[in-house]
């Protein structure tokens, strides 16, 4: 297989698993949208470790910066135009731990510009984490592209971008 061949797949790759994400993500949401009531009593389930109940969420993670809306809105769109550069040239390992970060961040970017005000609405979110927080879909796959990203680090595997500005 050529560098070039390599690339390319990598993009398709990162493109394609970031894109499924962000779908399964966006899908996930109509369907919490429609079947829970917001800040109705969460249904649970697992003894009370897991289950389903809607809430929105101007913040970030565990509704910190509840007041500064737009500036996770910002952060969203940079990593939206900056994940992509760590694939090109690197591994399928990365591209498939960036595609997982990318989805999930365009996931809760797209409830940010979609929601209102446009630009500073809420994330939604329905996964009750016993009572801990509530998150959604793209949380997840946020939390595990950047454990599969932890792990690459530290197996040693840098990303492209990284070795490239090294060279």
């Amino acid at each position: 297989m050529t560098q070039g061949n390599a690339v390319g797949g990598g993009l398709f790759l990162f493109g394609g698993v970031g894109l499924l994400c962000f779908a399964v993500d966006q899908l996930t949401k109509v369907w919490a949208l429609a079947e829970f009531a917001s800040g109705a009593p969460t249904r649970w389930f697992a003894d009370g470790i897991l289950g389903f109940g809607l809430r929105f969420n101007y913040g970030a993670s565990l509704s910190i910066g509840e007041s500064m809306t737009w500036v996770f809105t910002l952060l969203g769109i940079v990593a939206a135009i900056a994940i992509p550069v760590f694939v090109r040239g690197g591994s399928r390992l990365w591209a498939l731990a960036l595609g997982f970060v990318w989805g999930g961040a365009l996931g809760n970017l797209a409830d940010r510009l979609c929601g209102e005000p446009f630009g500073r609405g809420p994330v939604t979110d329905f996964i009750a984490y016993g009572n801990w927080f509530t998150g959604n879909v793209a949380d997840v796959f946020l939390v595990l592209g950047a454990l599969a990203l932890v792990v690459l680090m530290a197996a040693g595997q840098a990303p492209a971008a990284l070795e490239r500005a090294d060279g």
